[in-house]
């Protein structure tokens, strides 16, 4: 191409263009196919020059609608460009890039409420396990790849509060799965859940609690050898708390994981704590009591609404048809 031919490099050629279409149409062919000139936009970008910040935003612009076309069609774009920009680039502008992309994915459908993302949860992990093998899937694998800065990444956005829970428990889903046995980061994110509990403790902030449970969830339902299945997380985090707090702190506690409740929609979860024992200082038995009780009247109300579901379904697609 242009550059091959020692013509003009790929960032002098963008940097020429003055229409928004055409820069986007030359950005659209080097992420489907010229990976080694993308490469070349992509270190120019990083570089402290009079175009770097103009360079920056055509790949901010174009990455952020690479991303929304795939999370229309997670095959939309027919390969990885991040695994293929691998080759030609250094690793510290592998790690900007795969920040931007993790960033990026934090800005989209930022539809839904945290307190929301409690009852979604199952179903979003049932809809990436859809599409974890398309090319948005794999993109998504590539920016956790270098996993401490992915951990680091995830968890300064959450406490920000403002992003895509869809897609932050989409990525810590793939970046649990892809630690598996690193003790190095698995001791990290067995850190950072212990500073999210103490800061629950300490503060008794609802919205932090619920990062905890959601986070804590997402990595045991993604891969049990991180912090063990959900019971045994749950055990430990909840269970056995009051080995570590005060009777006022786990009173406080215990009130949050009470609001909680009415946002739960997986009986399984609730199974979970309606079995796990919880450990009680003096004279706080009737705390746990009444809140299993709640537990059951949620559980309870979730399993009749699925009966009344899976009625009405049968009821529609039971049509007879009568020759007579």
């Amino acid at each position: 191409m242009f550059q091959q031919a020692g013509i003009v490099t790929a960032t002098e050629y963008l940097l020429r263009l003055r229409s928004s279409a055409a820069i986007q149409q030359v950005m659209n062919d080097l992420l489907e196919v010229e990976h080694r000139l993308l490469a070349d936009v992509v270190s120019n970008a990083y570089l402290d020059t009079s175009y770097s910040t103009t360079l920056r935003e055509i790949l901010q612009e174009s990455f952020s609608s690479a991303l929304d076309d795939l999370i229309g069609d997670p095959n939309v774009i027919p390969c990885n460009y991040l695994e293929q920009l691998k080759s030609h680039l250094s690793d510290s502008d592998m790690t900007r890039l795969r920040t931007q992309h993790i960033e990026l994915l934090l800005g989209k459908e930022k539809l839904h409420a945290l307190s929301e993302a409690v009852g979604l949860q199952e179903q979003w992990r049932a809809n990436f396990e859809e599409w974890r093998n398309s090319t948005l899937g794999r993109i998504m694998l590539e920016v956790v790849r270098d996993r401490a800065n992915a951990v680091e990444t995830l968890f300064s956005w959450a406490k920000t509060r403002s992003l895509s829970w869809k897609y932050y428990l989409a990525l810590l889903h793939v970046l649990a799965v892809e630690i598996d046995s690193d003790r190095v980061e698995i001791v990290r994110l067995k850190g950072i859940l212990k500073d999210l509990f103490t800061k629950v403790v300490e503060v008794g902030d609802f919205d932090t609690f619920l990062i905890l449970m959601v986070s804590g969830r997402e990595i045991c339902m993604s891969n049990e050898k991180v912090l063990g299945n959900y019971s045994a997380w749950y055990k430990a985090t909840i269970g056995e708390m009051s080995y570590r707090i005060k009777k006022d702190q786990f009173v406080h506690v215990v009130e949050l994981m009470t609001r909680l409740i009415g946002l739960e929609k997986d009986p399984e979860v609730l199974k979970v704590h309606i079995n796990i024992s919880v450990n009680t200082p003096p004279k706080c038995m009737e705390l746990i009591v009444n809140y299993k009780q709640l537990c059951r009247a949620q559980l309870a109300k979730l399993l009749n609404e699925k009966s009344r579901e899976d009625v009405s379904m049968e009821c529609e697609t039971s049509i007879v048809i009568d020759d007579d």
